[in-house]
């Protein structure tokens, strides 16, 4: 799979080399996650549709972000969770996750290091490691560009 754009939203998984034996399973694991996560139907109150409360994740008006969601894996230790832009070529995967300055409502329906931080547990298990060891959770590094 190739990224489309380059200003795709992209989420980087990154473990110590020799150790990504189970990134492929927590790449898939993700993607499934934060799809569900973005798969909320919106809130209507008399036939009008309410706004998403600030930190919680975007609703799912068309399903466009959540279709937008890939998972790369870039090499055995390696993996990008991406955000294509949506058909309109606005960066929603961006602008929900991360604050953008002109853009005053960016930044406050975070989904993708939420669903990270909730699964932790799982991704331990997934990469091998013990989890009810209280050291640093996992070696994953996340980083967004």
């Amino acid at each position: 799979m190739t990224i489309k754009n380059s200003r795709s939203f992209k989420t980087e998984l990154r473990v110590p080399r020799g150790q990504g034996q189970g990134l492929k399973k927590v790449l898939d694991f993700l993607i499934i996650r934060i799809k569900s996560t973005l798969n909320v139907a919106p809130k209507r109150v008399n036939g009008v549709v309410t706004p998403a409360t600030a930190g919680s994740a975007p609703r799912k008006i068309t399903g466009g972000l959540r279709e937008a969601v890939k998972g790369i894996m870039i090499s055995d230790h390696v993996a990008y969770i991406v955000i294509d832009l949506t058909p309109s070529k606005f960066n929603y995967g961006r602008y929900h996750e991360k604050k953008i300055g002109g853009y005053v409502a960016s930044g406050k329906h975070r989904y993708i290091q939420p669903t990270i931080d909730l699964y932790r547990r799982e991704i331990r298990v997934m990469l091998g490691k013990d989890p009810t060891d209280k050291r640093k959770w996992v070696q994953l590094a996340v980083r967004e560009f």
